[in-house]
């Protein structure tokens, strides 16, 4: 069995250095730390865990959380997480609140007792308080589409008001006017950003937005179907809309296949997140594509960096943004009725 001092030899270090690495106790620099990770790698050196997290209070895993596991957005995210933390020498724990509030009070309990060192929040609607409660057990923690600038945290980001301009600018060019949102939950940060968003681009295309045309369910399948029903008994239709997300485009498009029309030839639909499904659907759904893998990649280095540098932030929280890009695919085209 591979000791301490194999993974010293092979990556030319001392046993110090070694021990610094695994315990986060003393700066090292990110090349010596890649080197140790890897002569860890190599020779397949399995240190006691549970005896080392007794005395230097450092565990090397990070939480994870999420809204709702049954959303293929986020594994995506989560699987690329999961790899750059391994990658840095770190297990992870997953938990998901189910968007309840007993659900998020429940993962916030679970990684408070775990004693992770750091802890990556994917939810969107996540009571702050909560956040500084686990800033307070001294973990580190980065949020995803939302911004805190009250706490020791810091975030990732997506544009969204130049992704959906990307998409209203596209279905203008196409002939469209009559266009129409589908909305998350309305109490969501996220949902409220990306409709904020559509409102944006269609005043910044000089387009006129029908009240009537934006509808705010949930961001699910049956939400999706439910919002499209009320659209589509409108007398004066849309002749194209952008759903929150792809989950619920796909349910506005089982809508609109119920009542028999076409998609795109009666109604384009353009979604947001670019899940696997959407290039798998029929039609292929023309969607806001964003950068799962970036997003879990970034965030988990964000905490890592935080973690390598305990003690009171030597830098203010910092936000990295990250720009989506449309994908065209099959579900939108000209309007056939304008």
């Amino acid at each position: 069995m591979a000791t301490i001092k194999d993974v010293a030899r092979e990556a030319g270090v001392s046993i110090a250095t070694v021990s610094h690495v695994l315990n986060n106790t003393t700066l090292v620099s990110e090349k010596t730390a890649q080197k140790v990770l890897a002569a860890i790698k190599k020779v397949n050196y399995h240190p006691n865990s549970v005896a080392r997290s007794l005395v230097t209070k450092v565990t090397m895993t990070l939480g994870i959380i999420i809204s709702n596991i049954t959303n293929p957005f986020y594994p995506e995210v989560v699987h690329s997480i999961s790899r750059a933390a391994a990658k840095n020498g770190y297990d992870i724990i997953l938990t998901s609140t189910n968007n309840d509030e007993e659900g998020i009070a429940q993962s916030v309990r679970t990684l408070c007792k775990r004693k992770v060192d750091g802890v990556i929040i994917l939810a969107s609607k996540f009571d702050d308080n909560l956040i500084s409660q686990l800033t307070e057990q001294g973990m580190e923690v980065v949020v995803y589409d939302r911004n805190i600038p009250t706490l020791p945290v810091d975030s990732v980001e997506i544009d969204y008001e130049f992704g959906i301009s990307q998409a209203i600018q596209y279905l203008k060019d196409l002939g469209h006017t009559r266009i129409g949102y589908i909305g998350g939950a309305p109490d969501w940060l996220t949902a409220q950003k990306r409709l904020i968003a559509f409102q944006n681009a269609m005043s910044r295309y000089g387009l006129k937005i029908d009240e009537r045309l934006i509808v705010a369910k949930d961001w699910t399948l049956r939400g999706g179907f439910q919002a499209m029903n009320t659209m589509l008994r409108i007398k004066s239709r849309p002749t194209a809309i952008v759903a929150c997300n792809d989950i619920v485009a796909v349910g506005a498009l089982k809508s609109i296949r119920r009542k028999g029309l076409k998609c795109p030839e009666d109604i384009s639909v353009v979604g947001i997140d670019d899940i696997v499904l959407a290039s798998l659907i029929t039609p292929a759904l023309t969607t806001i594509a964003l950068p799962r893998n970036q997003i879990g990649e970034v965030a988990t280095k964000m905490v890592i960096k935080r973690l390598r540098h305990k003690g009171p932030h030597s830098q203010k929280p910092y936000t990295v943004i990250f720009r989506p890009n449309l994908v065209i695919r099959d579900s939108t085209g000209p309007p056939f009725f304008k």
